[in-house]
């Protein structure tokens, strides 16, 4: 068994306050274009640190722009293939 670490995504490992609000459906929070995506400071040092150290990362979102149909699954997948 490894051991492992849960990163919420937004504002925890990645910048999404004070985003341009998005088009509707979206709303302010929904970050839905991938080139927005920017690391916060020292999170990827801290990310590549603990995987040095044998840890497990996971990375949890909750995305209510995809329910709301102001972001497509499609879309959603490039703003995490970013953020990987």
């Amino acid at each position: 068994m490894r051991a492992a670490v849960f990163f919420d995504r937004d504002d925890t490992l990645i910048v999404n306050r004070g985003l341009p609000a998005p088009p509707l459906p979206a709303k302010v929070g929904d970050l839905v274009d991938s080139g927005l995506v920017r690391a916060i400071d020292g999170a990827v040092e801290a990310c590549v640190r603990l995987r040095e150290a044998g840890y497990v990362l996971v990375v949890v979102t909750n995305q209510g722009a995809v329910a709301r149909g102001g972001l497509t699954l499609r879309g959603l997948d490039s703003v995490q293939a970013r953020v990987r």
